[in-house]
């Protein structure tokens, strides 16, 4: 009776007690996790330097900053001016495919403005292409850029670009990536004793503008490639005269007396790219296992630490590392495509699919891959350092054959590649 008595006069209590007790047990567990679950990040020393500024307000500074970053070969700048988050957060895929006509793996990044879980894959990407653009820039001048002095950045033809056919173009196309408005700048600058010209298109994002590609339908690109040789009689006439660029500034909502190249270059943007940790496994299949656990999770961050992108021992170059992550994302891209919509094929249009593009996209959910299942895996020892797998899951109610790589570095073993050569089956393949 007094045990029912306690109860019943201080039950708001216990309960409260009970709480407590639950929440400090659910905070301890999360703490131990946290502290057994290796970060799924590095920093660079760069990466550690902190914003000065959000942005620039104003393309032509933006296209400087990137000419600029070119010149001393700072991929840290490149890639913080490049339009990485924007293009990954704003892509719509069904837009770019039902503009297209036709699909490719390798050029459409899977819907990651729908589903976050595909975010880490388009971010790599996109971040690689910048390194590839700058990597193209640098090849057009022989790898010569140190000397590199620009002279001015205009905007390419501006009286077509006011025109009412290719701004509804560039409408189209800023809907497609998420961007608010894109313009085409053209950078003149002078490598020893040659003036050279180098096209780019500028997108903006929530106010600020970021490097898109290096393209311009405003160019001949038949015979020029996105740096060629020039002269300033040529320059004016691609970028008109001085009143056309003012008219056109309006119109974008810029001012045109853009800031001097040396104050420019002293800001630091936000950073807008990861590198990925690196975790090695003592068997192949420890990793296989490590690798679909977090694909089930649909954390895709956590499933590139068990790919092999870089030897921790070794000095960590930015460059080649963004490329590789690229590399074994576009991998990952074409398996989850290939694993969603098992009929998808380079070249095929909507009509061949017999879909929309927004149909597409909610196609695509990655959803279902939280309940694929890993039946089993022949293990075939190609080289004492590298495992072939052919390994069978389970998804949407049908066995599945796919072909993997794992190799062994110094740290232990890693995911190479998302095919297997020798056993027949190409990169994503699913049988």
């Amino acid at each position: 009776m007094r045990i029912k008595q306690f109860f019943e006069r201080y039950i708001f209590y216990i309960g409260i007690g009970l709480i407590c007790l639950l929440g400090i047990e659910l905070f301890a567990y999360a703490s131990y996790k946290k502290l057994k679950q290796p970060a799924e990040f590095i920093e660079t020393q760069e990466m550690k330097e902190a914003a000065t500024c959000s942005g620039f307000s104003n393309p032509l500074d933006a296209a400087e900053y990137l000419v600029e970053s070119y010149r001393e070969e700072n991929i840290d700048h490149i890639l913080r001016i490049s339009a990485i988050e924007g293009k990954t957060y704003g892509i719509s895929l069904g837009k770019l495919f039902a503009q297209d006509g036709e699909f490719s793996f390798s050029e459409y990044p899977l819907p990651s403005q729908m589903y976050q879980e595909y975010v880490p894959l388009s971010r790599n990407i996109i971040g690689g292409e910048a390194v590839d653009m700058y990597e193209e820039f640098k090849h057009q001048l022989r790898n010569d850029v140190s000397g590199i002095e620009i002279i001015r950045t205009d905007f390419i033809r501006p009286s077509e670009q006011m025109s009412s056919d290719y701004s509804y173009k560039m409408k189209l196309l800023s809907e497609m990536w998420g961007a608010s408005n894109m313009t085409d700048v053209a950078v003149l600058f002078k490598n020893g004793n040659n003036y050279f010209t180098t096209a780019l298109k500028m997108a903006c994002y929530n106010s600020n503008w970021y490097f898109f590609d290096n393209q311009s339908d405003l160019v001949d690109t038949s015979s020029k490639s996105c740096v060629w040789k020039t002269t300033l009689e040529e320059y004016k006439a691609l970028c008109g005269e001085q009143q056309e660029q003012n008219d056109y500034a309006v119109s974008l909502g810029v001012d045109i007396n853009h800031e001097l190249q040396g104050e420019l270059q002293a800001e630091n943007l936000p950073v807008n790219y990861k590198i990925s940790n690196q975790i090695a496994s003592t068997s192949a299949s420890e990793a296989l296992n490590s690798v679909v656990l977090a694909m089930r999770k649909g954390n895709l961050d956590e499933c590139l630490c068990y790919c092999d992108l870089y030897d921790n021992e070794d000095e960590i170059v930015v460059e080649e590392v963004i490329e590789r992550q690229a590399d074994i994302s576009r991998e990952l891209q074409k398996f989850y495509y290939k694993l969603i919509i098992r009929s998808l094929e380079d070249g095929m249009s909507l009509e061949d699919l017999q879909l929309t593009g927004d149909t597409l996209e909610n196609w695509l959910s990655p959803w279902l891959v939280r309940y694929m299942t890993l039946v089993r895996a022949d293990v075939y020892q190609i080289e004492e350092d590298r495992i072939e797998m052919i390994i069978t899951f389970r998804y949407s109610n049908e066995e599945i054959n796919t072909g993997w790589t794992f190799s062994k570095g110094k740290q232990g073993w890693k995911l190479s590649s998302l095919g297997a050569e020798s056993m027949g089956y190409e990169v994503g393949e699913i049988r």
